[in-house]
């Protein structure tokens, strides 16, 4: 797979530096590979840069692993800087080292979205997804959610109803599927688009894992539309991601008496354009000129 993967998963699995040291390091030397190749010189490093364990052969041991498991499983493995690196996710300054995928996901396409929402939608929410991706169709957008309950498995239901390349952000390692009920639905979208994570193929789903998870949710697409939010949750932390990369944030108003008022909230303060129709999303994203 090549020496400069082998040493951005290094990177990525040596647990002594983070991960914005890491890219900083990336873009000082230009490579990973060139990041290991100066250990003859580790007097350059300062010790409040590196770990003492930063040059371990553990490390680079652990990476022919998972290089290897990677094949194994029949995983693209796609790192920071190569060619197939979502440009996009090129842009965050906090974009992952590496992306483990599975499927058939066309990196190329053009217009993707990210729909996220509530895991508690009302029955008038989840018409509303059937119905704006119903009308995205004829633009073959690409639509980029979590894999959650609600609104996020709505999405990408709905993308599969009407043959629209969807891909879903896993919060672990491609080898499980997590919540196990949408086991079915991830392989019907691997056929049409797949699955992508930053986590090692056997990581598990923990909380602060979702968090992380959604900057990817939000720095793959030039825009992230909120469905219907509580006032505190994943989406609202999705919405303000986007919003720090400067992309686009859309947002359904929902009436006062509803239970859900992130959306409303995100309108009020200016972190979203309300929107109220697909077309009003064709418009602001200049898809029908």
């Amino acid at each position: 797979m090549g020496q400069e993967l082998l040493s951005l998963v290094r990177l990525h699995i040596t647990p002594s530096i983070s991960l914005l040291k890491a890219l900083r390091l990336y873009k000082k030397f230009k490579s990973a590979t060139a990041i290991f190749e100066s250990e003859p010189h580790k007097h350059h490093f300062k010790d409040a840069d590196l770990g003492i364990d930063f040059f371990s052969k553990t490390y680079l041991d652990q990476a022919k692993i998972v290089l290897k498991e990677a094949k194994n499983n029949n995983y693209q493995l796609i790192g920071y800087g190569q060619k197939g690196y979502p440009s996009l996710l090129m842009e965050c300054e906090d974009a992952p080292l590496v992306l483990f995928a599975s499927g058939s996901i066309h990196w190329n396409s053009q217009r993707w979205i990210s729909i996220v929402g509530t895991r508690n939608p009302s029955p008038q929410a989840l018409k509303l997804v059937q119905k704006l991706i119903r009308e995205l169709a004829p633009y073959k957008p690409t639509i980029v959610s979590g894999l959650a309950y609600g609104i996020d498995i709505a999405a990408h239901k709905a993308a599969l109803k009407y043959d629209l390349q969807t891909i879903g952000c896993l919060a672990h390692g491609l080898n499980r599927t997590y919540p196990l009920a949408h086991s079915q639905i991830r392989k019907e979208m691997e056929k049409r688009g797949g699955v992508i994570s930053e986590f090692l193929p056997k990581e598990t789903a923990l909380p602060y894992k979702f968090v992380q998870r959604n900057r990817i949710i939000a720095g793959l697409t030039k825009a992230t539309l909120v469905v219907e939010s509580p006032l505190k949750g994943g989406s609202l932390i999705t919405a303000d991601l986007a919003n720090s990369y400067n992309r686009e944030v859309y947002a359904f108003p929902s009436r006062c008496s509803d239970p859900h008022q992130g959306c409303n909230q995100l309108i009020r303060d200016a972190k979203a354009q309300l929107i109220s129709s697909a077309q009003d999303l064709v418009q602001f994203l200049g898809w029908d000129q």
